[in-house]
């Protein structure tokens, strides 16, 4: 019923209700309709009326909401599609922000069976979220695309959005994907085809052997200088005092230490109390000194030369072992000028001695490197020694080794001190002049009291006699090392220098036993840095007698215990080195498993390291073999697009678009093939790469395309090609084309097939008929060539050999489609011969 109609004829019945006058007959009055009743009723309709109106509005504003029903993506080789299908197309606004799209719709919900795209290599997430009558699809990217556009299709109710992606950018290759925790993007590929890992010993393994990489870290303790201050006035009329003053000016010290003690003068409250503190320095009782003086400070104006004081409690204090006490005791006396206080350069050579003592080199040499004519000439030797030290620290070797040649040429008391000792006898074996070296270390060895320091010292000494080619001597002086200092850290320095001399020299010993005496010194040196240094070494002679398999196992373990130790870059560059071949032996002896386990695990290692093209191919040959096909595909996208590969990435388009035909990637493999025949058009996998790009076209129904592409490249054929071509025409229907076909389509049985269903098709039965009799020896086409000749001797006429050819048919145990056509036929026959009869 019409709803106009229908409420109009509502209203009239209101209406009628409401003026209608009670109803009587002549016996008796009728019964009367109430006002409330009539109320009621009217309410009653009204509502009904309502809610029909409701009814009525609802669908209508249904039907003006678009619902999203699916979502689906294409990949291709540089770009993506992202197809919308839509109930009707809505209204829409496009908004992209580096990695991610958005897309807002008008008046859209979300269909019931939808199911968002799943994340992959080129999406993260895709989320939805409604508000009232609008829908966000937000969609975020792995990467940032170079172009984004919408292309709208009316006639389909679908909206595509086309995502452009770079084609050279920072790519990672399979050994690198991971969607989280992926290590940081080399800037280009260029970055990716250069190692990032080196070493020096790259390529000379062997040399390692012949480095003294770790040195004995001998305790010298800084030895400060004690320069004769300014003379102290002698102006003084005390007996004792005036006489003390006098041995203080001429340096007896003892004999002053002696008087002053004889004499009784009091720690505090007398001005001989400094130069009783300054006796007990230089005669080295400092801690005595340090308590004379701190009790001057204590007590204001007793300190006859309250500068003295200061700057003899900050030398007293250093002395005890306290630089950083020395240095706030110093202070006063720096911050007055030279001109207030002579004392101030003897602070300056302090403060420098400090600074050393306490690892500030480069602001020790800011001190000292004054040209010395500006220094007291007390204090110019002192200088010198001490500049050559900073310059040492400061990695200024040749410079230092030339300062302290010079200074031992005219050798002086500070010759003596085992800090500078030690430091020349370092800058003798950094700067190649080993004898030197050795000498200092004999004399250094002679002053140090302590026995492991005293072994260490003799130990550098023996190892600079070696490197000074004296290595005779140098053997028999570290193998009495080796026995005299058993289990200490002397002993194991110098075991590892005659391992090291054995290695190198190809002594008569198997390397077998070397590599597990490295081992020994690697599990039980006391120092880090010797089992570090012996960890590797064992790993080396593994490395270099050609037992990759155990030289990885060691490097692993390496790589793990000594995380940030000095030799991690050669740790490193090594095994990026025996990886790419062990992993190709595994993979070429067909474990497959343990190989990419092998790379998961060495992911970054393999990355910044040697990526050899020999190892990547055969990687991608077992993801595949393993069915990880995203990762083998990466990795084969990554050989391609690998800058500077040159014409080395032909091998690889062909296993690429293989995989991707068969993981039904249709569009990429078309756009991966179409590039390979316009790089490399004369390529010997161009006939394979044109065959899969016509049958991703066939299976992905580009036939008009296909076809366009088989009359551009009419000169790309053999038997596999004609077959696809023959695919596609009886795909469109078009027979004649399939009979155009050049002779080698004949070469399949399935090009046979084709040809002779369209001569059957085309009513060439003659022609037709000797094609299936040879398909009829092919055991997968007996049946339907079979069924086929039943045919065609049924339309020319001859009824029993149709009929014996369609019983061979019927027989057939297997009851195939063609079987039970051949049994309607001969029903069909036997049904026309009773009717005749």
């Amino acid at each position: 019923m019409n709803m106009n109609l229908w409420l109009f004829f509502n209203m009239l019945m209101i209406g009628t209700i409401i003026a209608k006058p009670p109803r009587t007959t002549g016996k008796q009055p009728a019964a009367t309709i109430s006002f409330q009743e009539r109320a009621f009723m009217i309410k009653l309709r009204l509502l009904v009326i309502v809610l029909l109106l409701i009814g009525s509005v609802l669908p209508v504003r249904a039907a003006d909401v678009h619902r999203l029903q699916n979502l689906t993506k294409v990949d291709e080789f540089d770009q993506s599609r992202v197809v919308f299908d839509f109930s009707k197309l809505p209204e829409f606004h496009l908004e992209t922000s580096g990695q991610r799209v958005d897309l807002l719709f008008q008046q859209t919900d979300i269909g019931s069976s939808l199911t968002t795209l799943p994340e992959d290599d080129k999406i993260v997430k895709v989320l939805l979220a409604r508000k009232q009558e609008e829908l966000l699809v937000s969609i975020l990217l792995h990467k940032i695309p170079t172009r984004v556009a919408t292309i709208e299709s009316p006639a389909r109710q679908q909206i595509t959005l086309d995502i452009r992606w770079p084609t050279e950018g920072a790519q990672r290759p399979a050994v690198a994907f991971q969607l989280s925790g992926m290590p940081t993007a080399h800037k280009s590929l260029d970055s990716i085809a250069t190692p990032q890992l080196n070493s020096v010993y790259t390529g000379r393994w062997q040399d390692f052997f012949k480095v003294f990489h770790t040195r004995p870290d001998i305790q010298t303790p800084m030895q400060y200088s004690l320069p004769a201050l300014p003379s102290w006035p002698t102006d003084r009329t005390e007996p004792i005092l005036h006489k003390a003053l006098k041995l203080a000016n001429s340096g007896k010290w003892q004999t002053l230490a002696a008087e002053l003690k004889q004499a009784g003068i009091p720690v505090t409250g007398h001005p001989g109390a400094e130069l009783k503190a300054e006796a007990l320095l230089r005669t080295g009782h400092a801690k005595r000194a340090v308590q004379i003086l701190n009790a001057l400070k204590t007590e204001e104006g007793d300190a006859a030369q309250p500068a003295r004081a200061n700057y003899l409690c900050a030398l007293a204090e250093a002395a005890s072992g306290a630089p950083y006490q020395a240095r706030c005791s110093l202070a006063p006396v720096l911050a007055a000028s030279a001109t207030t206080s002579p004392l101030t350069p003897y602070a300056r050579l302090l403060e420098a001695e400090l600074l050393l003592a306490i690892g500030k080199h480069a602001q020790a040499y800011a001190l000292l490197k004054k040209p010395v004519q500006h220094w007291p000439n007390a204090l110019q030797r002192t200088v010198q020694w001490r500049r050559s030290q900073a310059l040492l620290h400061m990695g200024k070797k040749t410079k230092a080794a030339r300062g302290f040649r010079r200074m031992y040429s005219r050798p002086d008391l500070h010759a003596r001190f085992p800090d500078i000792r030690y430091d020349a006898g370092l800058s003798c074996l950094e700067t190649g002049r080993y004898k030197e070296a050795e000498v200092h270390f004999v004399e250094l060895s002679q002053s140090l009291h302590d026995p492991i320091q005293h072994g260490n010292a003799e130990f550098c000494a023996a190892k600079a006699a070696y490197l000074a080619k004296d290595r005779k001597r140098a053997l028999v002086s570290l193998e009495q090392l080796r026995d005299n200092y058993e289990g200490t850290e002397t002993g194991f320095f110098a075991w590892m220098a005659l391992l090291d001399h054995r290695f190198s020299n190809q002594e008569n010993v198997s390397f077998l036993q070397i590599a597990r005496d490295y081992g020994t010194i690697a599990e039980n040196a006391p120092l880090r840095s010797l089992r570090e240094e012996a960890a590797i070494k064992q790993a080396l002679v593994h490395h270099l007698h050609n037992q990759q398999d155990r030289a990885a196992a060691l490097l692993k373990v390496f790589l793990r215990n000594f995380s940030r130790g000095p030799f991690q870059k050669e740790a490193k560059t090594l095994l990026s080195e025996i990886l790419p071949p062990l992993i190709e032996k595994l993979i070429r002896d067909g474990h497959d498993l343990e190989a990419v386990v092998m790379v998961e695990e060495h992911r970054d290692l393999l990355i910044d390291g040697n990526l050899s093209w020999s190892f990547l191919p055969d990687l991608a040959q077992a993801y595949t073999r393993l069915g990880l096909w995203q990762k083998a595909s990466k990795t084969y996208f990554f050989l391609i697009d690998r800058k500077g590969a040159g014409h080395r990435d032909k091998a690889y388009y062909l296993p690429l678009v293989q995989l991707l035909h068969d993981r039904s990637q249709y569009a990429m493999a078309i756009s991966l093939a179409r590039r390979y025949l316009e790089k490399y058009p004369s390529g010997k996998d161009r006939l394979q790469l044109f065959e899969l790009q016509l049958m991703a076209m066939a299976k992905s129904n580009r036939l008009d395309e296909a076809v366009q592409l088989l009359q551009k490249y009419k000169h790309l054929t053999n038997a596999d090609i004609a077959l696809q071509s023959a695919v596609i025409h009886w795909k469109q229907g078009n027979s004649r084309r399939i009979i155009q076909q050049p002779k080698s389509l004949n070469d399949t049985p399935e090009g046979l097939l084709l040809r002779a269903e369209a001569l059957f098709k085309e009513t060439r039965n003659a022609e037709a008929l000797d094609l299936y009799e040879q398909l009829r020896r092919h055991k997968t086409y007996a049946d339907q060539a079979t069924y086929r000749c039943g045919q065609i001797k049924l339309l020319s006429g001859d009824n029993q050999s149709a009929l014996k050819l369609f019983r061979q048919v019927a027989e057939n145990k297997q009851a195939s489609f063609w079987a039970r056509l051949a049994k309607d036929a001969i029903a069909a026959h036997d049904m026309k011969r009773s009717a005749r009869l």
